[in-house]
């Protein structure tokens, strides 16, 4: 398993991780991985170690090295459980997290959304969650004193628009 000790949640992963292998009577071994240094020392130990698999965490030292990371495991013969669908089209075997091209897509998506709504003067047909992201945008900007004229902060809006925010 390669994680970076320096992100909590690789830390929390690896304890609950190693909980599950015990469980299943499958021997884990994580290697830290901080930096792109440190590949060659866990290259090394995955060497001297022969695993069976493969388990990478989300991670951009472990994006940034993919190609670097999917040939080595690719050379030792070894399967790769990747968190970035980037690592599968390097040549892993699968991929468990979420397309981030997806999420910028749909991302970009709600940024049309709201600037439609913000030219024609209604915010009817955005959704909650966007309506108070761009309360909260508002907010801020507006305390900074760079919001628009006519947001007032503290005012309550009527859940069904906001005309002239």
């Amino acid at each position: 398993m390669l994680f970076n000790s320096l992100n909590p949640f690789h830390v929390a992963s690896v304890r609950q991780a190693g909980v599950a292998a015990q469980t299943l009577g499958i021997k884990l071994q994580a290697l830290d991985i901080r930096t792109s240094e440190d590949l060659d020392g866990a290259f090394a130990t995955v060497r001297q170690e022969r695993p069976d698999a493969l388990f990478i965490l989300a991670d951009r030292v472990f994006l940034h090295n993919r190609q670097r990371i999917i040939d080595f495991a690719a050379e030792q013969r070894l399967p790769s459980v990747n968190a970035y669908e980037e690592l599968v089209e390097a040549g892993g075997l699968l991929s468990y997290g979420p397309s981030y091209e997806d999420m910028h897509r749909r991302a970009a998506g709600y940024v049309d959304k709201i600037q439609e709504a913000r030219k024609i003067g209604s915010f009817k047909n955005l959704g909650k969650r966007a309506v108070r992201s761009l309360l909260c945008c508002k907010k801020v900007r507006c305390e900074r004193g760079c919001g628009p004229q006519g947001y007032q902060a503290g005012r309550q809006y009527p859940k069904e628009g906001l005309r002239g925010a």
